[in-house]
C-alpha cells in the first residue's frame, strides 16, 4: 500500500476501494453459498440423478462368480480341444 499511495488521501481511496471490493466478495459468497439454497439444489440434484439412472442406455447385467469360473474352465478346455 505504501508503494502505491503518496499521500494519505490516496491511501485512504484505496483502503475504501478494497473494503468496498471485499464486501462485494463476500455478498457474492452469501449467495452462492446460502445454506437454504443449497439443500434446495441437492435435492433437485438427487431427482435429476434417478432420472438419469433410469433413463441409462447400456443396460449392465451382473455375472455371477460361479458363472465366470465355470466359463473360464469351459474356455481352457475348448482351447486345448
Amino acid at each position: 500500500m505504501n508503494y502505491w499511495c503518496d499521500t494519505p488521501e490516496k491511501k485512504q481511496k484505496f483502503i475504501d476501494a478494497m473494503e468496498q471490493n471485499e464486501k462485494m466478495y463476500q455478498e457474492e459468497l452469501r449467495k452462492k453459498y446460502n445454506p437454504d439454497d443449497i439443500f434446495k439444489n441437492r435435492e433437485k440434484v438427487k431427482s435429476e440423478v434417478k432420472i438419469d439412472n433410469e433413463n441409462s442406455l447400456i443396460p449392465v447385467e451382473k455375472e455371477k462368480w460361479y458363472e465366470k469360473i465355470f466359463r473360464k474352465i469351459r474356455n481352457i478346455f475348448s482351447k486345448k480341444s
